[in-house]
């Protein structure tokens, strides 16, 4: 039986012929060999950590997804797989010199957060949701959460900063659902600086009232010895503005901040950086995830609850 092309979808159409394009420039490689290949990319792009951030592919999602038989556009995890696959084939058959790796990912990741942004202007079908990530840390992630967004998400398109997370002399972000002015504290940005650019980013783009930097910005101040309570006022401050993973953490523990979670949501932080091409940050948040499991590890069973009494949200 054949497949069904679903229709009208000029935005997924035009993204899909841009990985077509790609496809065809690093020498048309057989599908069977983009499955074999995406199968090993976490060796060949090896994270520190053992953070899965690259899901393998198949035979049927390359032929389903690059032939327009989803409704919606390709998932972030396809598209970095896709092109690094394609690439590392490319370079291995002497048809490019030399291969990108990560670094081609930060455009390429651009280019389909516009094609979504367009997509839901013009009310077009959105794309599922992808499948929780696999490989070792799987069974870390958190059950039935929404995949990470983007850790800068509305950065500049990459620069030649490294990480693609734009420099100081990027644009900021305004808006984003909080109102007035967000001072961080000297401890607070203190915290956040000796994470060098990443932490220098996250600080700005605070100042801007994005709920996503609060929200992260708490999640690496809460790996800091003794800083529940600077990470927890910055995360009631994101879940005011409806962030869900900020009011997550928050509801974790009654009484604290629950370091096993804030790890995990460390762990899905680095994920989506590195699936995004961001190693930089990336290598920070997995760090982060190390040091609250260390910490929680290292606290006496009889003392991890109390210490510190989350706010309530819903009064802020």
């Amino acid at each position: 039986m054949a497949r069904k092309k679903y229709p009208h979808h000029p935005v997924r159409d035009r993204f899909l012929r841009d990985l077509l394009a790609l496809h065809q420039a690093c020498g048309s490689p057989a599908y069977s060999l983009i499955v074999k290949t995406s199968a090993r990319l976490e060796q060949t792009y090896p994270v520190p950590g053992g953070v899965a951030s690259l899901p393998p592919l198949s035979k049927t999602a390359l032929s389903e997804t690059l032939n327009g038989h989803r409704k919606g556009l390709p998932d972030h995890g396809f598209v970095a797989t896709f092109v690094l696959s394609c690439y590392r084939i490319a370079h291995e058959q002497g048809i490019i010199a030399d291969d990108p790796g990560r670094d081609a990912l930060p455009r390429w990741q651009e280019m389909l957060r516009e094609a979504e942004e367009e997509a839901e202007r013009l009310g077009l079908a959105q794309r599922r949701r992808p499948a929780g990530p696999r490989g070792p840390s799987a069974a870390s992630s958190r059950t039935g959460a929404a995949p990470a967004r983007l850790v800068f998400p509305d950065a500049p398109p990459p620069s030649p900063e490294p990480d693609g997370y734009g420099t100081a002399d990027g644009p900021v972000p305004q808006g984003g659902g909080l109102t007035g002015p967000i001072l961080l504290t000297a401890v607070q940005h203190d915290v956040l600086a000796a994470h060098g650019p990443v932490g220098s980013a996250l600080v700005r783009r605070v100042q801007a009232r994005d709920p996503h930097a609060v929200y992260q910005a708490a999640v690496l101040i809460a790996a800091a010895p003794g800083r529940d309570e600077d990470a927890i006022s910055l995360l009631t401050v994101a879940a005011a503005a409806g962030h869900p993973d900020a009011l997550e953490l928050l509801q974790a523990s009654p009484r604290e901040l629950d370091r096993p979670t804030a790890a995990l949501h460390a762990d899905d932080l680095a994920r989506a950086a590195y699936t995004t091409g961001h190693p930089r940050a990336a290598r920070v948040f997995a760090t982060c995830a190390e040091a609250l499991r260390s910490a929680d590890d290292a606290r006496p069973a009889g003392d991890r609850p109390g210490r510190v009494a989350a706010p309530d949200v819903a009064s802020t």
